[in-house]
């Protein structure tokens, strides 16, 4: 471009085409009247363009103005308009504490925008993304899954139809959020597919940057839960070493409560008690309750690992001390689950009963279909201590039909275990009919896991964290 051009801005450019649609005039009729070819018309109105002095002189003679003037124009647009990102930054922050507050401003916004685009091309509106996303966000806090998932999908679908938008790497985030919405609906393939469109939708040096963090983190999550511990243990490894550079302290202690529990899993329990309570207090120091909540019931769970019974109980009441103030209240399930396991092996049965049912009824509470099953398998598991057969098969039960409904392929076989047992135990004339669901149970498990391999119960109670949810 020539030294001697003159940049018109969007702003500008939107003032000019206003001036001519207030005449009445098409572009076609303007460049006849003025001399200015059309195309160079539509550059100047689009803006983002720099302009030949004496076109630029053309058109603003036209309209009884002197180049001179547009540099007031500018100024006084800045002063008096708000700025529609600022905004958006604005209503994203209001959702973090008032949910409700939050959607009312973001409708507000967009009757502003039909009200300030009024007559105008709307084809292309650069904070229409972003408005989906927080719309997103807000059903994501509400729980209403399968509004979130809309409103994300919206927001893929607009930068794809406007790709000078990928910079801002709000398609990466919504894809994030949807694999992270998965995985709180336990569709977990589908939360990975979602996961590595993220991973391939990322603008390196583009907005956003620590998004890309935050979709390994979510990835590492949802390895976990499907038990590939050694893929998710490797993406925690890779980024361990650049954890200290991501902006949120959350999520930083995400990575920390993936590699703990990855490091329980493995039996390296003197590691993931270190970690542990090294990084309690940097959870502590920055209030960030939800990570003080998980590190404790980890933690709890690392002591229960190597008989330190006192020390996990501690940990444990010390995590529910703290579930006042968490926001994710459904991770409160698996410690009220553990906490009752600890009881039960101390043979502290009215306790264990009643830490059990309450991790019951905060997963019917929260629908947390995962972290339920866990915990009607383990007030099962109690009521067969208390010699209640008939009690612990109808938690069962209601645990099998959960396992059916979503997949989880490897409890369905734990709970079909145990159903057989109590039946044959019991003479029940459904002993057959469980017998047969077991065998198909353990020959797709079998094949899932990739050959033939001995089948054996797991009983372990782990902790599911929940990836960052910042944006």
């Amino acid at each position: 471009m020539g030294k001697n051009r003159i940049f018109v801005s969007t702003e500008l450019g939107e003032f000019f085409r206003s001036a001519r649609k207030e005449r009445g005039l098409s572009q076609l009729e303007l460049s006849a009247e003025i001399g200015v070819h059309q195309g160079i018309i539509s550059n100047i109105e689009r803006g983002a363009y720099q302009a030949e002095p004496s076109r630029l002189e053309k058109l603003c003679r036209f309209y009884g103005l002197q180049v001179s003037d547009l540099e007031n124009y500018r100024v006084r647009k800045y002063r008096d308009q708000l700025d529609s990102g600022l905004q958006l930054v604005a209503i994203e922050h209001v959702l973090l504490v008032d949910k409700e507050g939050g959607l009312t401003q973001l409708r507000e916004f967009e009757e502003e925008q039909k009200i300030k685009n009024e007559g105008k091309d709307t084809s292309f509106d650069a904070t229409r993304a972003v408005t989906y996303h927080l719309k997103g966000k807000y059903y994501e806090r509400k729980k209403e899954w399968n509004d979130a998932l809309e409103h994300y999908e919206l927001a893929v679908k607009y930068v794809d139809l406007h790709p000078e938008l990928l910079p801002t790497n709000i398609k990466a985030a919504s894809y994030n959020a949807l694999g992270r919405v998965c995985n709180r609906m336990n569709h977990l393939d589908q939360a990975l597919y979602y996961i590595q469109k993220g991973l391939d939708s990322f603008v390196d040096g583009g907005a956003r940057s620590h998004i890309r963090a935050h979709l390994q983190i979510t990835k590492a999550s949802v390895l976990e839960k499907q038990d590939r511990d050694g893929e998710a243990l490797k993406i925690i490894e890779e980024i361990w070493n650049e954890k200290d550079q991501l902006k949120s302290g959350s999520a930083r202690l995400n990575i920390t409560q993936i590699r703990i529990e990855l490091l329980n899993k493995l039996k390296r329990y003197d590691e993931a008690i270190e970690y542990a309570l090294a990084d309690l207090h940097d959870a502590r120091l920055n209030r960030l309750y939800d990570r003080c909540f998980e590190l404790w019931t980890s933690l709890g769970e690392s002591y229960a690992s190597i008989g330190q019974l006192a020390n996990a109980e501690l940990c444990y009441q010390t995590a529910l001390k703290l579930e006042p103030k968490i926001k994710d209240k459904q991770i409160a399930i698996t410690t009220y689950t553990q906490l009752g396991l600890l009881y039960l092996d101390q043979g502290q049965m009215e306790l264990a009963h009643t830490a059990l049912e309450e991790a019951v009824r905060q997963g019917k509470k929260h629908k947390d279909s995962y972290r339920l099953v866990k915990a009607l398998i383990a007030l099962a598991d109690c009521r067969l201590m208390q010699r209640h057969d008939m009690k612990a098969l109808e938690h069962y039960q209601e645990a099998l039909k959960l396992t059916e409904k979503h997949s989880f392929n490897t409890l369905r076989f734990d709970v079909l275990l145990e159903i057989t047992e109590i039946a044959e135990r019991n003479n029940l004339p459904t002993y057959q009919k469980y017998i047969d669901e077991f065998r198909q149970s353990a020959l797709s498990l079998r094949d899932r896991r990739g050959g033939r391999k001995r089948m054996k119960q797991i009983k372990t109670q782990l902790f599911i964290n929940e990836p960052p949810d910042e944006d």
